[in-house]
């Protein structure tokens, strides 16, 4: 079991903290399951729901992309994705960092909660990420100006100065913790 598929369990335990259902998720991790095919119509769906791929358009709006994506990308991938809140590490400094901690608050208090320092992506059984809205988010938090490609579609042991961290799993999540209101006017 990777790393990562751990911390998919883990996380889910934390949903299920917050009152959440949790997600279905297997014993084990699946084999890859992101092909060139794939990665190719995941990059489309992008360009077709949002247009050409612009931080303006992208950045800081990981809640409601992934929320809005995830029949579409389940379309595609022929797996129900899971929708995954965390933080990333970037070269070593924590960016959008929550902590367990921290939701478990929120879900006490559910309310408009539009400044929480959080991230939210699209994770699969075989720990392979999607990630419509880093790249651009990136470019914004850090005024970085060199190539950074449009979404991250990997495995999360292929990723490269980079690591994901997720806290909790599920849509439900975003009720439980007043999310939903940044993501969906709920």
């Amino acid at each position: 079991m990777s790393s990562y598929f751990s911390l998919l369990k883990d996380a889910n335990n934390t949903s299920k903290k917050l009152g959440a259902s949790g997600v279905s998720l297997p014993e084990s991790e699946l084999a890859p399951l992101l092909t060139d095919e794939k990665m190719e119509a995941l990059a489309s769906l992008l360009v077709e729901r949002y247009g050409p791929p612009a931080p303006s358009k992208l950045a800081h709006k990981c809640l409601a992309i992934h929320y809005e994506l995830l029949e579409d990308v389940e379309k595609i991938i022929g797996v129900k994705p899971i929708f995954t809140i965390g933080h990333m590490n970037i070269h070593g400094e924590e960016y959008w960092r929550i902590t367990e901690d921290q939701l478990l608050e929120m879900s006490r208090s559910p309310s408009f909660q539009s400044k929480r320092h959080l991230h939210a992506w699209l994770s699969l059984p075989s720990s392979e990420i999607i990630d419509f809205t880093f790249p651009a988010s990136y470019v914004v938090e850090t005024k970085y100006s060199g190539e950074i490609g449009v979404a991250i579609t990997k495995h999360h042991s292929e990723l490269q100065g980079m690591s994901y961290h997720p806290v909790a799993l599920g849509e439900e999540v975003l009720y439980r913790t007043g999310l939903a209101a940044v993501t969906i006017g709920a």
